[in-house]
């Protein structure tokens, strides 16, 4: 049956929920499914600022549950092999990375804004890929 509440959605008992839902509503959906010894993947970014996420991720850690973030672009295979082969050194020493969001702007991402949405692919890959640590950053 659909449900329309997270609450409704527990009542199943879940033993694993995928959450996918405005990034807003991610730390009270997700504090209601570790309260509920439910584990998640939480769709990135994990919570709207820093004390929101660090609520999220103590509370599954407190409750010995799995509370994941998705970073698919990590399993990006072309990544996967430029990560390989710049570990190989195959590529040469890397001094700088750019990286370039182009597009309509999503709808769906008002609530955070792009740079927590979907800036957060680039910035985590590029430490990444690169294995190395950030030394500047502008925009």
């Amino acid at each position: 049956p659909l449900e329309d509440s997270i609450e409704g959605l527990i009542k199943h008992d879940l033993d694993y929920c995928m959450v996918a839902v405005p990034t807003v509503y991610h730390e009270p959906v997700g504090l209601a499914l570790a309260a509920a010894g439910v584990h998640a993947i939480i769709e990135k970014p994990l919570a709207q600022d820093t004390p929101s996420a660090v609520r999220l991720a103590s509370a599954f850690k407190d409750a010995g549950l799995v509370g994941a973030v998705g970073h698919i672009e990590r399993y990006n295979p072309a990544l996967q092999s430029a990560r390989a082969r710049l570990e190989a050194g195959e590529l040469g020493d890397v001094y700088q990375v750019t990286t370039r969001r182009q597009g309509p702007f999503p709808a769906r991402i008002a609530d955070v804004g792009v740079v927590k949405d979907l800036g957060t692919h680039d910035i985590d890959l590029t430490a990444w890929v690169t294995q190395q640590s950030y030394t500047s950053v502008a925009a």
